[in-house]
């Protein structure tokens, strides 16, 4: 993931970026030192940047990226330095990154200014700025042999015209449109199912969670009561083997937030055919009168 956001950052095409091995000084967690012998000239303006992600079951902020950028304090620097802020927070807020493993998400937090001497150059001062964004993880989940989260997203892939996050194969950087949704499946709990299980079939409640996103609050409420009403009045949808997951409970709520909670839940329930043992012996001896 964080290369991709140093290939991100080369893209943008940041003005006034000093050169190091031939290259924009963009650089990972940290600068090397200024008397490093492979910068090309000027150590200044550079870019700094980092990403703490972190597990967290409850989906609550995932983790926080810092991009840090410091010009040489003169007017064409603080000239740079302003431009670049907008590039940089236009660039990053709503994109999602997404790599073999995860999809992020990125929503701005804040940033903050600071101006400061060179060490060891009293006379020359720096200026910049630290911009802090949060950061969403949508993990690529499946489950086996059946996957009631996975079933879902096919099933809103199929009749509607929204992104699907985990049932679709995003690009490695991609910044939907303000009229785009962005749907995404997971699973919130796991249960024993309601239904009695059976010698040949155990029954398994599961509750998913559905982030639906938007820039459009019309668009994305609208597509929530369309996938309301679809799933109350078909009452079911199709599991990957073919079998239904039966919908018993559908709940959505606007106070929850769209990347953090998802505000719509889906519970039901889904059987699972037990194997059978190829060596039972038939039943015999039954006499019907």
């Amino acid at each position: 993931m964080k290369q991709i956001i140093f290939k991100y950052l080369k893209e943008l095409g940041i003005e006034g970026l000093a050169s190091f091995k031939n290259a924009p000084a963009i650089f990972l967690d940290q600068a090397p030192d200024d008397s490093d012998s492979r910068w090309d000239g000027s150590q200044y303006g550079r870019i700094i940047y980092g990403l703490n992600l972190k597990d967290d079951s409850e989906r609550k902020v995932s983790g926080t990226m810092e991009i840090a950028i410091a010009y040489l304090f003169n007017n064409k620097g603080y000239k740079n330095l302003l431009e670049a802020k907008k590039v940089l927070k236009k660039a990053f807020e709503g994109v999602f990154l997404t790599d073999a493993d995860t999809t992020i998400s990125l929503v701005w937090r804040k940033s903050e200014s600071f101006q400061e001497a060179i060490e060891g150059q009293a006379d020359v001062e720096v200026c910049g700025s630290i911009l802090t964004f949060d950061a969403y993880a949508f993990p690529k989940h499946s489950y086996h042999p059946l996957d009631a989260v996975g079933s879902l997203a096919k099933h809103i892939d199929e009749h509607w015209d929204v992104t699907v996050i985990n049932h679709t194969e995003l690009d490695e950087i991609w910044k939907p449109d303000d009229e785009e949704v962005v749907v995404y499946t997971r699973l919130d709990s796991m249960q024993p199912g309601t239904f009695p299980s059976t010698y040949a079939c155990t029954w398994f409640t599961n509750n998913i969670k559905v982030h639906v996103i938007s820039g459009s609050d019309v668009n994305a409420d609208q597509f929530i009561m369309n996938l309301l009403q679809d799933l109350q009045e078909r009452e079911r949808f199709v599991m990957d083997d073919g079998s239904p997951f039966f919908v018993n409970q559908l709940a959505y709520s606007t106070k929850l937030d769209p990347l953090r909670d998802g505000q719509v839940s889906v519970r039901g329930q889904y059987g699972k055919l037990r194997e059978m043992d190829e060596e039972s012996e038939e039943i015999k001896g039954i006499t019907i009168n």
